[in-house]
């Protein structure tokens, strides 16, 4: 009932989303539901009657009996087919989001609809055992393979069903196809559709045929169809839309706006390392601080984190990749825990006691010239105490299990941002970042779910109890909003100097210099304006585009 509660709200009043024509909740049931609440047509196993209890699992929320379980058997007891009317069809708009929990590697049959008389028409997405490729399928003997080596899946085998879930969106329309994952567009592709048939499968790689692969095995949650094509603003807009900001433990919050300062606590502001040399850029909400052999630093935040159980999440952008032969690190707690790069690999670890490190959880290098989010949780994991890193809110490696110790081990106080130290405390050069930019960093001393940090990472304006202090400027106008093409922007008792308008990946599409500004241009969705005046104030707004 959450869920459909929670689409039937979304759906009535935010303001970029857009409405599923179908919504398979399985919160214990395996009936879709439509805009008006109505349901559609039920599913039904391939081996005959209705889902029951045993065909749920645990869901990204950890909830019971709230995700559906999709598996090879030997009595086709947990793959599924239903009759589900409107479907799109031809080459009419549509897309598909829905979360995936891997529980087995090889290859994955997530969805496919169309004519099970026909060995064509048909549309649908699976994985192959290949760790950087998904298929579209449009045919029974036609696929299209959608590579992205920079975004890897990490099958994690070892850590509850409540974590490890990955997102989804294919979108298709006329002759173009994407795919999203977590937000982030892995590849797209030139595709004609046509598409015919109102019958979907779940877990299976044929409409003529029920024969599951060996290796299928996945839970399933939150499946939606629409009739038309999202946008990459609207994907991103559902992550924050699905999870309210909960300040609850949260230590120290940095929006790196011009400054160094903590938003919620002055005694974990940081400093540079070479205080006259600090340079800021925009970023992924206003502006981000820039770091070229400039670590920043507080002496006393180490103190203040617990060390049993804690998470650290930051933006990075890369302008330029430095060299392999360096300790690139992004952060680093204590001189113990750290985040970075080397030799190829992205690399977390850190000490369990004076004279030992776990050994590394790796994976490869975030890409260059984009804005990256990376997120590090440290808790005991059923009984291994493992820091598990998330890069765009997808799980991407853990360290090596500890049994025999519950908190990290450190050396100092002191917490760095862009830089490292030595087991005294002392800036090691060899730890320095360089041509990098980082925004918006959260420190909280708990463990937060994905979904928690999927929403950080799309939220595109600050809550109200980090936002108060951030911007000197607090009233800005912008009217009308939303916009169809021009938007005026008034500030009171100033005037208006520079305006930047933003996008949710914190690209600058568009600029002016008048208070009147026309985004007919833009597609539509959601985007940050920062206004600049002339007395040198600044303030970010935000304004939709219809």
């Amino acid at each position: 009932m959450k869920k459909i509660l929670l689409f039937l709200v979304l759906a009535s009043y935010s303001l970029v989303a857009q409405t599923p024509i179908w919504h398979y909740t399985f919160d214990g049931n395996s009936s879709p539901v439509n805009p008006s609440g109505g349901y559609g047509g039920s599913l039904t196993k391939v081996s005959g009657g209705t889902t029951s209890a045993s065909n749920f699992g645990v869901d990204r929320f950890g909830n019971a009996q709230s995700s559906l379980i999709v598996k090879s058997d030997t009595n086709n007891d947990f793959t599924y087919y239903a009759n589900l009317a409107n479907l799109p069809q031809g080459s009419n708009p549509r897309s598909f989001s829905f979360w995936v929990r891997y529980k087995n590697a090889g290859d994955q049959n997530f969805f496919l609809y169309g004519d099970t008389a026909s060995t064509g028409n048909m549309y649908g997405m699976s994985i192959g055992t290949s760790n950087s490729i998904c298929y579209i399928k449009t045919a029974q003997n036609y696929t299209t393979q959608f590579v992205n080596t920079q975004f890897p899946h990490y099958i994690s085998l070892n850590t509850a069903d409540d974590d490890a879930w990955v997102h989804y969106t294919i979108t298709s329309e006329a002759t173009n196809t994407n795919v999203y994952k977590n937000g982030v567009l892995m590849a797209n592709h030139s595709i004609n559709l046509t598409t015919s048939g109102t019958t979907i499968k779940f877990g299976l790689s044929n409409l003529d045929n029920n024969n599951a692969n060996s290796s299928l095995y996945f839970l399933l949650d939150d499946f939606k169809i629409y009739d038309q094509v999202l946008t990459e603003t609207q994907i991103r807009q559902m992550y924050a839309d699905a999870m309210a900001f909960d300040a609850t433990d949260l230590v120290a919050y940095y929006g790196f706006e011009n400054n160094l300062d903590c938003t919620n606590n002055s005694n974990y502001n940081l400093t540079a390392q070479d205080p006259a040399n600090s340079y800021y850029n925009p970023g992924v909400i206003g502006q981000s601080r820039e770091f070229t052999n400039n670590p920043v630093y507080n002496d006393v935040l180490g103190s203040a984190i617990d060390n049993g159980e804690f998470t650290i999440m930051v933006w990075e952008k890369i302008n330029l990749l430095q060299s392999g032969t360096d300790y690139a690190t992004v952060f680093e707690l204590g001189s113990s825990l750290y985040a970075r790069r080397r030799q190829s690999l992205f690399r977390t670890a850190y000490a369990s006691n004076a004279t030992t490190f776990v050994n590394e959880g790796t994976t490869i290098l975030n890409p260059q010239a984009t804005w990256v989010h990376h997120t590090v949780t440290v808790k005991n994991y059923g009984g291994s105490f493992n820091a598990i890193y998330y890069r765009n809110g997808e799980l991407m490696s853990k360290t090596g299990n500890n049994s025999a110790t519950t908190s990290i081990y450190t050396f100092v106080d002191r917490f760095v941002f862009g830089g490292g130290l030595d087991a005294a405390g002392n800036f090691l050069v060899s730890k320095n970042i360089k041509y990098v930019n980082l925004d918006e960093a959260y420190i909280y001393n708990r463990v937060l779910n994905q979904s928690e940090i999927l929403a950080t990472m799309y939220r595109t304006t600050l809550p109200a109890v980090l936002s108060n202090s951030n911007f000197e400027l607090k009233e800005i106008s912008l009217y009308p909003n939303p916009a169809n093409s021009i938007f005026t922007v008034k500030v009171p008792n100033d005037t208006v100097k520079n305006i930047t308008v933003i996008d949710l990946t914190g690209k600058t599409v568009l600029t002016a210099t008048s208070q009147t500004v026309n985004i007919s241009a833009l597609q539509a969705g959601m985007y940050l304006v920062k206004v600049e005046t002339i007395s040198g104030k600044t303030g970010i707004e935000k304004i939709v585009r219809k």
